[in-house]
């Protein structure tokens, strides 16, 4: 039972992520890093300065 890529894409109920690095989104987005969205994310959540080092580890 051999799909295609085609095969397999139209049988999915969603349109699938292209997942590509982040140099891509910071070089020409000027968006962070995972560090820096992890930060980011965590300051959004906590609103402390040492958010992002309890969910460091």
């Amino acid at each position: 039972m051999s799909k295609t890529i085609e095969q397999l894409i139209e049988s999915l109920d969603t349109i699938p992520f292209l997942f590509v690095g982040s140099g891509l989104s910071r070089r020409y987005y000027n968006l962070p890093d995972w560090i820096g969205l992890l930060k980011v994310m965590a300051d959004k959540l906590k609103q402390d300065s040492f958010a992002y080092r309890s969910y460091e580890d």
